[in-house]
């Protein structure tokens, strides 16, 4: 099938007529009859119509997508537009595709509660959690630190990727994954809360291979003030 019958049939033309000629009062091209019959109702006839519509998109895409398709000689220039069957299912009151996937929003539970809830799935203690959110970001959902650690815990992009948060400025997502995080280190060192904090902030490859007679000012500083805010916690 050539661009020009694609063209004409799309124009409401039969195959003899140039696109100047002029169009048939009634009746119209096979094409439009078949849309028009989409977008009007009862079901039965717009389930037709869709089919019909569907078929004939086909058959002129198989033209397209000819490799011996034949050069327009007489120079059909006038664009190509194929219907949606969005567009014609909208048109009859049906609807032809699922509607986009939203987004979840961010969780507006509370934070304690939110900690709450991590803490109690993943078996670590409420308020070493808090303790560690407070000293990570202040409970700052929005937190960035200079070196791009991300929210209420503070989650590097890669670790995040690792546990499964799509978004660490979502407190729920934070949390959950920050807690699971944390529990695995304090299974990891045996429930060593320097060792598990200390690899929290410095990460536990280090920890492995220095052990922590090393730690940099930046980590024992860190270490301080988690157990501090943990006691106050606790109390």
């Amino acid at each position: 099938m050539s661009i020009k019958v694609i063209g004409q049939l799309l124009q409401g033309l039969g195959p003899g007529q140039k696109p100047d000629s002029a169009r048939p009062a009634t009746g119209g091209s096979e094409f439009d009859r078949a849309l028009a019959l989409a977008r009007s109702g009862p079901q039965a006839k717009a389930e037709e119509g869709r089919l019909q519509v569907e078929m004939m998109r086909l058959e002129m895409m198989r033209g397209l997508l000819d490799p011996g398709l034949e050069n327009d000689s007489e120079g059909w220039s006038a664009p190509i537009h194929f219907p949606s069957f969005a567009s014609v299912y909208s048109a009859s009151g049906q609807t032809s595709v699922d509607p986009p996937v939203k987004k979840p929003e961010p969780s507006q539970q509370p934070i304690d509660e939110l900690i709450d809830k991590a803490a109690r799935e993943n078996g670590v203690e409420p308020a070493l959690v808090r303790a560690v959110v407070q000293a990570e970001s202040a409970f700052n959902p929005r937190a960035v630190s200079p070196v791009g650690a991300e929210g209420l815990m503070q989650l590097m992009p890669e670790t995040a990727k690792d546990l499964g948060v799509d978004d660490s400025f979502d407190p729920e997502q934070n949390v959950m994954g920050g807690t699971r995080y944390l529990g695995w280190l304090l299974e990891k060192y045996g429930g060593d809360l320097d060792k598990t904090l200390a690899a929290y902030n410095w990460g536990p490859g280090n920890v492995d291979r220095r052990g922590i007679d090393s730690l940099p000012k930046e980590t024992r500083d860190y270490l301080v003030r988690v157990k501090g805010y943990y006691e106050e916690h606790l109390g």
